[in-house]
């Protein structure tokens, strides 16, 4: 299943921390590594992709921090970590300065999709009555617009299902 983070590219980057030697960049001054799962969404879906994830990260023996866009500790978190997990992160300055943080650390990032949130030509099969309310509509789009900034920002994804996957795909980021 492509959405399961014990499939694909996470799953080995995963193992890779877990077993010694992890490629992607050393840390002198610590001998373990370190995930962040970071969601900007609150509710089901992120207990479902970043929750549930935090505790599978834990359980195969890699640390893994859960954090919220909201949390003043953020920054803090941020600069501890190895590898970075994003779920429903919009762009903006703020997340801008922490992928930028994360590029001069060499720490990779990777987007966790599970809806079509970062293609805004998909607002048009919504069929919401929110959206009947063209303000309402208009923040949804712009939402869906920043969702794509920063999935363009990171360096992998990861889908939820097959047809999620194959939208990314033509993106040019490993799934």
């Amino acid at each position: 299943m492509v959405g399961c983070i014990w499939g694909g590219f996470v799953y080995d980057m995963i193992i890779r921390m877990a077993r010694p030697p992890f490629q992607i960049r050393r840390v002198p001054d610590r001998m373990h590594r370190v995930v962040l799962a970071l969601s900007g969404v609150r509710g089901d879906t992120r207990r479902y992709r970043t929750i549930h994830p935090y505790e599978q990260i834990n359980l195969a023996g890699v640390e893994c921090i859960l954090s919220h866009l909201t949390d003043p500790k953020l920054p803090e978190k941020a600069g501890q970590i190895d590898l970075g997990i994003l779920h429903r992160v919009p762009m903006d300055g703020y997340v801008g300065n922490l992928l930028a943080g994360f590029q001069q650390r060499g720490v990779p990032v990777i987007v966790d999709v599970d809806d079509l949130v970062f293609e805004p030509a998909a607002f048009q099969w919504i069929d919401s009555p929110d959206f009947s309310d063209p303000l309402r509509a208009s923040l949804y789009l712009e939402e869906m617009r920043l969702q794509r900034l920063t999935l363009d920002a990171c360096h992998a994804v990861t889908a939820s299902t097959n047809f999620l996957a194959d939208e990314v795909r033509p993106l040019g980021k490993p799934v």
